[in-house]
């Protein structure tokens, strides 16, 4: 027959285990752990009738249960060897397990400086269990750990804990009890426990807030965006904010970047979002400070923003973004710890998601100019138009609540793009340019890859453009790659800034960002003083495979529009292209 109550383990005392996800919080197990059985008919047969489970081996889903169950004070079983044997526990814990998973824990100052596991003779919890209450969140093997303190709960549920450390101590000093009377003051402590655990997961439950559904846009690699002459002259503004004060600053104007291009200009600022009217001469100091820190983190989030804004209704509608988000499509992967077959995520590091929520915040002071002049087809006229307006819009900050005193935590931005990108949404105004933006070009390294990020970002705007206009590759001076890019020019040794130009498409075309690149002039340059000979010659870029994919219904049926011209029309079309 088995033993089903907790008292047959009095004899072998306990183990106290550090958590490893949270240093100097430990855990208390009976050292007996799993009371071990033969697998028998007759040993199934009774736990079954005691209304027990089996709840699988001893993996390590299993044994997070039995941990959480042993620190709520329940019990388990082992049929068979830890090997191939089975788990059983009641059915009651069972079901308790499910609503409230949490690990009853506590601090150990006696085992300052002691890692891992403990033998304590002591046969009941120490009186300070439920210190800390560890919440156990996710699914399958994909477990994360929430630590609360005590101090985050009510004066009611602190009052709890301090009368389960009174029991447990009047308890360890009545080991002269017999088994009835010593279960039945163990019942009542385990009672109290589990009202402990409940409250722990309330105050857990209650700091939750519903996270919205990001759409992955980027889930096949590559997302489906708008590319247009905005975009490229914002992010060619943040990369001179920087840049030997490339900025102009004039008399009664706020600071400002100018874009230009063949058929007009993007001008970007920065201005407070929530002031209107703002006096150029008494621009803030917090302006100052936005515009010293912008940087290719920006880049990346105003790119992100336009394409995260595509998955919302029509591409106009509101869209949400979150710090995890925007880490996961750069490549940040959260924080891992694998154990045997579980992987434990800790989120990502606490500076670097602080840096995001920032940079986010920044893109909402960016303003934008645009003046374009638009050619009609169908022997329409053109036009020049002009739009100005803040580059994103936030419109909410969803933010979850904190048990102690710090402030609320932000979870996500629900935000809409300024009304500058509509003439580019629509076909009869700027023109609908929406492209192939690689996934890759996020996740570049902006410390050691910042040359292939921005030429990544240049390329996928410009050959979308030239796409659109039935091209598939684009002509580009070097010197005026470079200056639009803010690349670093190595005058002393230029030999260095050309091989990390080249060395950095090649790069673009093993990723599939590009298809190819070549020299239009491949003589060789003077042995000294060449520097400038080679930014005045060009190259020829062609469409990556998966943008040359995507294009391809725009190719053919800008070769047919051209087979159906005449021979001096298209004379006359191609001789307006230019080379910028």
């Amino acid at each position: 027959m088995l033993d089903l109550d907790f008292y047959a383990g009095l004899p072998y005392g306990a183990l106290y285990r550090e958590s490893r996800i949270h240093p100097g919080i430990w855990t208390w197990t009976p050292n007996y752990c799993l009371l071990t059985y033969p697998d028998t008919p007759e040993h199934s047969s009774q736990l079954t009738e005691a209304d027990w489970l089996p709840i699988g081996g001893l993996d390590d889903k299993t044994l997070d249960n039995v941990s959480v169950l042993f620190s709520q004070l329940g019990q388990a079983r082992l049929l068979g060897t830890p090997e191939q044997g089975q788990a059983w526990i009641p059915r009651a814990d069972y079901d308790h397990l499910a609503r409230t998973p949490v690990l009853l824990a506590f601090t150990l100052a006696s085992a300052e400086g002691q890692k891992g596991t403990l033998y304590v003779s002591r046969t009941v919890p120490p009186a300070n269990l439920g210190e800390f209450g560890i919440i156990l969140v996710g699914e399958g093997n994909q477990v994360d750990f929430k630590c609360l303190r005590i101090g985050c709960l009510s004066r009611k549920s602190q009052k709890l804990q301090q009368s389960i450390g009174a029991a447990l101590s009047r308890l360890e000093q009545r080991r002269h009890l017999g088994r009835v009377a010593w279960l039945e003051q163990w019942r009542e402590i385990q009672i109290m426990a589990r009202d402990l655990a409940r409250d722990y997961w309330s105050a857990y439950e209650g700091t939750r807030v519903e996270r919205p559904h990001v759409p992955n846009v980027f889930k096949d690699g590559a997302a489906w965006t708008g590319l247009n002459m905005g975009l490229q002259g914002t992010q060619s503004a943040i990369y001179h904010a920087g840049v030997n004060d490339n900025w102009k600053r004039e008399p009664g104007v706020l600071p400002y970047h100018d874009s230009k291009f063949e058929h007009g200009y993007t001008r970007v600022w920065l201005q407070d979002p929530t002031q209107t009217g703002v006096d150029a001469e008494m621009a803030s100091e917090e302006l100052t400070k936005h515009l010293a820190a912008l940087s290719d983190l920006e880049a990346d989030i105003v790119t992100i923003q336009i394409a995260q804004a595509m998955a919302a209704q029509d591409g106009q509608g509101e869209a949400v973004l979150t710090p995890e988000a925007i880490q996961e499509y750069r490549g940040k992967l959260e924080i891992a710890h694998k154990e045997g077959e579980t992987v434990r995520y800790s989120g990502h590091r606490t500076e670097d998601r602080a840096e995001i929520v920032a940079a986010f915040e920044r893109t909402a002071w960016l303003r934008l100019k645009i003046q374009q002049w638009v050619n009609r087809t169908k022997g329409g006229k053109g036009k020049m138009f002009e739009v100005e307006s803040a580059y994103v819009l936030i419109k909410e900050w969803l933010r979850q609540p904190t048990l102690d005193d710090s402030p609320p935590r932000l979870i996500a931005w629900r935000y809409q793009m300024g009304t500058w990108l509509a003439p580019f949404m629509d076909e009869a105004e700027a023109g609908r340019y929406f492209g192939v933006l690689m996934k890759k070009t996020l996740e570049y390294n902006i410390k050691n890859e910042l040359v292939e990020k921005r030429l990544a970002r240049y390329f996928a705007i410009h050959l979308c453009i030239a796409a659109h206009n039935g091209t598939a590759n684009i002509k580009r001076y070097v010197g005026k790659l470079i200056d639009e890019c803010a690349m670093p020019i190595d005058h002393r040794n230029p030999q260095r800034t050309k091989d990390r130009f080249e060395k950095a498409l090649g790069q673009l075309v093993a990723d599939g960002i590009i298809g190819d690149w070549k020299y239009t002039d491949n003589s060789q340059l003077p042995a000294r003083q060449w520097l400038e000979n080679w930014r005045g010659r060009s190259i020829v870029v062609t469409l990556g495979p998966r943008a040359l994919e995507a294009y391809q219904p725009l190719l053919e049926k800008a070769q047919a529009r051209r087979a159906g011209l005449s021979a001096p029309q298209q004379n006359k079309k191609q001789g307006k292209r230019k080379t910028v």
